[in-house]
C-alpha cells in the first residue's frame, strides 16, 4: 500500500520536470526520479488496520501504535499492541494459539551426534581379553616353570616366551602398534623355530654344523621386531595421525516430530594422509611372514619330532588367519557404517583366532605338567 500511494504520488512530480517523465522510464541512475520517489515514501500517510500509517526519515513505519492479533473461531483476539516510543505498550493475556498445540518451526534442524560403541560391545570383549590374557600367562607360567623338563626344553623356552608375548600383545590390541608386534612376535617365532629344525635336517647327512641357537633366533626375532617398529616410528614422525569426523545419513527423531529435528550420526575415525601406504606396507609383510611360514611348514612336514615340528600349527594357523581375513573384510563391507558390528567382529576375531592358535601349540602338544613327566 506505502509502495503504491508513494508511486501515485510521484506521477505529478515527474510531468513537471525539465524532461517530463512516466513510471515506465525509471532506471536506476536517473537520479531526479529516485528524488522524487525517496520524497514522495517519506511523506505518504494514510489509515490502516492498525492506525494511522507513516515513514519516517529513515523509511521505516511510523504510527501510533503497532497492533498484533489472531482471528480464533471467527473472533479477533488482541495480542499485543506496541507504541513506537515505547510507552503505552501492553501484551493481553490471550496468547497465540497455534494448531496441535505447539508452536511451529520455520524449518529443519540439523544436529550432530558422535556415534560411541555400546557399553555391552565393550563389556563382551574387554571380557574376553581379559580371558585371553590369562590364558597366555598361564601358558607364560607353564613354560617357565617347567622351562628344564625335556618336552617344553626341546621347543625352546625362550622362544615360547617371545610367541606368547605375541599373544598378549595380539589381544591387547588397541593400535597399529600391538597388532603388528603383537603378529610379529608370534608368528615371526613359530617360523623361526621351524627353520632351525628344516635347516638342521636339511645338513643332517652333510655333517654341516648348524649355527642356530636361542640367542641367534632372539635376534631374529628382535630385527623383525625392530622393523616394524621403525616403520610406525616413520609413520608417527612423517604422517601424524588426527581425528576425522565422517557425518552419516540425517535421521528423522520421530520422539518430537513437531520440531522437525535430524540427527546427523557422526562417525570419528583417527585417518592420516597416506594412512593406506602404510598400512599396505605393514600388511605385506605379514603375508611374506605367512608364505614363508607356509614354506617351511611343507618343507618340514615330514620331521616326526612332535616337540619340535611346529609344521601343522603354522599351516593350520595360516589357514585360520586366511579365513578369518576373509570374513572380516566382508563383515566390514556390508557394515561399513555400523560402529559397534565392526568393532564387535574384529574383537571377537582377534580373540578367537588368537586363542586357537596358543592353545593348539601349547595344550595339544606340552603344557600340562602332568604329561610332561610321561613324555
Amino acid at each position: 500500500m506505502l509502495i503504491a500511494l508513494a508511486l501515485n504520488q510521484s506521477i505529478d512530480d515527474l510531468r513537471h520536470l525539465n524532461r517530463p517523465r512516466n513510471l515506465e522510464d525509471f532506471n536506476y541512475e536517473d537520479e531526479e526520479m529516485t528524488r522524487i520517489f525517496n520524497y514522495n515514501v517519506r511523506h505518504v500517510e494514510f489509515t490502516g488496520i492498525s492506525g494511522l500509517m507513516k515513514t519516517n526519515t529513515t523509511r521505516d513505519r511510523k504510527g501510533q501504535k503497532l497492533i498484533i492479533s489472531q482471528y480464533v473461531d471467527q473472533r479477533r483476539n488482541l495480542i499485543l499492541s506496541f507504541d513506537e516510543n515505547g510507552e503505552n505498550s501492553s501484551r493481553f493475556e490471550i496468547g497465540i494459539k497455534w494448531a496441535g498445540n505447539f508452536i511451529p518451526v520455520d524449518g529443519k534442524t540439523y544436529r550432530n551426534e558422535i556415534v560411541l560403541i555400546g557399553s555391552w560391545n565393550r563389556i563382551v570383549i574387554l571380557t574376553l581379553t581379559s580371558f585371553g590374557i590369562v590364558l597366555a600367562l598361564v601358558f607364560l607360567f607353564i613354560n617357565i616353570r617347567y622351562r628344564k623338563e625335556r618336552a617344553i626344553k626341546m621347543t625352546s623356552p625362550i622362544m615360547n616366551t617371545f610367541m606368547l608375548t605375541g599373544g598378549i600383545l595380539m589381544y591387547a590390541s588397541v593400535h597399529y602398534i600391538c597388532t603388528s608386534v603383537g603378529f610379529t612376535l608370534g608368528m615371526g617365532t613359530l617360523c623361526l623355530k621351524t627353520y632351525r629344525v628344516y635347516a638342521i635336517f636339511k645338513n643332517s647327512n652333510k655333517g654341516v654344523k648348524i649355527n642356530l641357537t636361542d640367542r641367534v633366533l632372539v635376534r631374529c626375532v628382535f630385527a623383525l621386531a625392530a622393523i616394524d617398529l621403525a616403520m610406525i616410528c616413520v609413520w608417527i614422525l612423517v604422517d601424524p595421525l588426527f581425528i576425522l569426523d565422517m557425518g552419516l545419513e540425517a535421521q528423522f527423531d520421530t520422539t518430537e516430530p513437531e520440531k522437525e529435528i535430524y540427527t546427523i550420526p557422526v562417525l570419528r575415525q583417527c585417518q592420516s594422509t597416506y594412512k593406506a601406504h602404510f598400512v599396505v606396507f605393514l600388511v605385506l609383510t605379514k603375508v611374506l611372514l605367512l608364505v614363508v611360514g607356509v614354506f617351511l611348514a611343507g618343507k618340514t612336514r615330514n620331521v616326526h619330532y612332535a616337540a619340535l615340528n611346529d609344521s601343522k600349527h603354522i599351516g593350520a594357523s595360516v589357514y585360520l588367519i586366511a579365513i578369518v581375513a576373509v570374513v572380516t573384510v566382508a563383515v566390514f563391507a556390508i557394515s561399513s557404517q555400523n560402529l559397534n558390528t565392526q568393532f564387535t567382529f574384529i574383537g571377537l576375531a582377534m580373540v578367537i583366532t588368537t586363542s586357537i592358535v596358543l592353545c593348539k601349540i601349547f595344550v595339544l602338544l606340552k603344557t600340562l605338567p602332568s604329561n610332561l613327566a610321561e613324555n
